[in-house]
């Protein structure tokens, strides 16, 4: 349980991080 709590916010921030990324290129 602990795990998936950890993972779902890092996959949010690395979500989020490759958009902003993305958006700045363009």
């Amino acid at each position: 349980m602990v795990s998936v709590f950890h993972t779902l916010p890092s996959a949010m921030v690395m979500l989020t991080a490759k958009i902003l990324q993305m958006r700045q290129t363009v």
